[in-house]
């Protein structure tokens, strides 16, 4: 490796992301299976699209920190 150089981590694959539904209103879901996020219990649907980014950029990091820490 050159002097100075950064070393280069693996791309991390998000686990959650959103997607829109017929009603025009967002769901965030697993990536992995396709299945609705479920974090708790309700289920993360019918969200407008403000709520559905943060509330999954929130699950990614939670999901991030859980897979660092192994």
């Amino acid at each position: 490796m050159v002097e100075g150089a950064r070393q280069k981590r693996p791309m991390e694959t998000k686990r959650y992301a959103i997607r829109i539904q017929p009603n025009l209103e967002w769901t965030i879901y697993d990536v992995f299976t396709g299945a609705t996020a479920k974090p708790s219990s309700w289920p993360l649907v019918d969200l407008p699209f403000e709520k559905a980014f943060e509330y999954c950029g929130f699950l990614n990091s939670i999901d991030r920190f859980r897979r660092s820490s192994r």
